[in-house]
C-alpha cells in the first residue's frame, strides 16, 4: 500500500527534471558567455574587509602601536618564524630567499629612501606595508604575515637594525 503512492511521486518528478532541461534549450551558450571587458574588478579581502581595486594611500591606514616599544630581538626571531626569511636576504651574502627585495639598508633612510609601492621609508610605513602590503599594493607577491600589531612593531624595530 505504501508503494503506491512513491511511483507516481518519483515518475513525477523525473518528468519535470526532464521538463527542465528540455527547456533551458539553446540558450545555455549565449546566457553564460561573457566579455572580459565587461566584468567589473573583484574588491581584495583583507581582514574581512573589501578594499577598494587599486592601492589604498598608507597614510590612510592607523598605526595602532606606539612602534618605539617594538622589540629587535623579538623580531629577528619572528622574521624567522613567520617565514620573512623564505624570500628575503637581510645581507648580500646572508642566508634567504631572492624572491623578495634584499633588506639591507632598510633601516637607513638615505640608503633606502623608498619602500615597495614607492612609499616613504618611514617606521609608520614599513609597519603598514608589513600589516597590509595587498591593501597598499593590491596583487603584490608579498602576503600578509597574520601578525598582531605589536608583533609588527618588532619586526620593524629589527628592520630598523638594518643599515
Amino acid at each position: 500500500m505504501r508503494w503506491r503512492f512513491r511511483v507516481p511521486l518519483a515518475l513525477v518528478a523525473i518528468l519535470f527534471s526532464m521538463a527542465l532541461i528540455v527547456g533551458c534549450g539553446g540558450e545555455e551558450e549565449e546566457a553564460w558567455s561573457w566579455d572580459p571587458e565587461e566584468v567589473t574588478p573583484t574588491p581584495v579581502i583583507v581582514d574581512g574587509v573589501p578594499t577598494p581595486s587599486g592601492p589604498v594611500d598608507p597614510e590612510s591606514i592607523e598605526v595602532n602601536v606606539d612602534l618605539s616599544l617594538g622589540d629587535a630581538e623579538r623580531g629577528a626571531e619572528l622574521f624567522e618564524e613567520k617565514g620573512c626569511v623564505a624570500c628575503h636576504k637581510t645581507a648580500e651574502d646572508g642566508p634567504g630567499g631572492e624572491v623578495g627585495p634584499l633588506l639591507a639598508g632598510i633601516g637607513s633612510v638615505a640608503d633606502r629612501p623608498m619602500l615597495a609601492a614607492d612609499i616613504a621609508n618611514t617606521p609608520e610605513n614599513i609597519w603598514r606595508w608589513v600589516q597590509f602590503p595587498q591593501k597598499i599594493k593590491p596583487g603584490t607577491e608579498m602576503a600578509p604575515l597574520g601578525m598582531d600589531g605589536q608583533e609588527a612593531a618588532d619586526l620593524v624595530a629589527f628592520l630598523l637594525t638594518l643599515k
